[in-house]
């Protein structure tokens, strides 16, 4: 495999599927650079590869809230508030109960 991005890389056949691995250089200009493929037997393929302009960070998907993610943030707050409604109910079904048992009803 040959590209102008990063240079010529061996495959190596796995289950069924040509892998390598390459390092895009980071001076590399952004654009589109062609991908070519020939194999021994004298088939070829090629594609494209879009190099971007990483020198700015993008924005990350747009996933929820973020209250399961690790790192600070209120995903412990939601849990004691799960758990502190959860007790509040089991506490009033309790006192519900007794109340049933106590009027003979």
């Amino acid at each position: 495999m040959q590209s102008d991005a990063f240079g010529r890389v061996m495959l190596r056949p796995d289950n069924g599927f040509l892998t390598g691995a390459v390092t895009i250089p980071g001076n590399k200009q952004p654009g589109d650079y062609p991908v070519n493929l020939r194999c021994g037997n004298g088939n070829t393929a090629s594609t494209m590869l879009t190099v971007l302009n990483m020198s700015q960070p993008s924005k990350g998907p747009a996933t929820g809230g973020g209250g399961t993610a690790g790192g600070r943030g209120s995903g412990s707050l939601v849990l004691v508030g799960g758990l502190t409604a959860a007790a509040v109910a089991a506490g009033f079904g309790a006192f519900r109960s007794r109340r049933r048992a106590g009027t003979g009803s």
